[in-house]
């Protein structure tokens, strides 16, 4: 009994409120999970048939690798098997490519996939790899389609401040979930925001 509550309180603990934070997690996991799903989600989508045209069209393996990443993240809420599926081979072209920013990201989105399923290990785990990568200024070089007046520091900044930012996310879920015995789903923008409501800046210590 002491444990449970000791386990809630850390869970509270990890929800209070900073809400420059919150709205920041916020933003960014709107845009990745709730818009492809209300824009994209549709039959006959055109979107997604130019990206399956170009994944067999393209011989370039960098256009490969985007077009890969991109319905990866269109399935990310949707099919978690089709999203890790082209996830992880955007990460072998990545990966082969050497570039590492790219492969970072990657990580993070399956890190997602496998925080959304409950495999929380698995996902902690996939975080660090991408903060190993992201934390080392070397991984700076070489850098591909970046964002118009985006330096590659900034590019490896950002992608570490998702890392960091998804761990966060990880540890208040997996506590909410343990502490409700209830699986976590983030189907709905409101469920969303409760999962993020309060979360810190600070870097979380938490167990698998």
């Amino acid at each position: 009994m002491k444990q449970k509550k000791e386990k809630e309180l850390n869970s509270l603990s990890f929800f209070l409120c900073n809400k420059s934070a919150v709205m920041k997690i916020f933003v960014k996991l709107a845009v990745l999970i709730l818009l492809p799903s209300f824009i994209y989600g549709r039959p006959g989508d055109p979107y997604l048939d130019r990206l399956h045209e170009t994944l067999t069209e393209v011989s370039n393996d960098t256009a490969r690798m985007e077009a890969c990443s991109n319905l990866g993240t269109y399935y990310l809420l949707a099919n978690h098997d089709s999203s890790r599926f082209y996830f992880e081979h955007a990460l072998s072209i990545a990966t082969n490519l050497g570039l590492k920013l790219n492969e970072a990201s990657i990580l993070n989105n399956l890190g997602l996939i496998l925080m959304y399923n409950e495999k929380f290990s698995g996902s902690l785990e996939t975080f660090l790899k991408a903060i190993n990568i992201a934390k080392d200024p070397k991984s700076e070089k070489p850098t591909w389609h970046l964002l118009p007046g985006q330096t590659p520091t900034k590019a490896r900044l950002s992608v570490l401040s998702n890392s960091y930012d998804y761990i966060g996310l990880r540890c208040g879920v997996s506590g909410r979930a343990s502490a409700s015995g209830r699986r976590w789903r983030p189907r709905a923008g409101c469920r969303v925001l409760r999962a993020v409501r309060g979360r810190g800046r600070a870097r979380p210590s938490c167990r698998a």
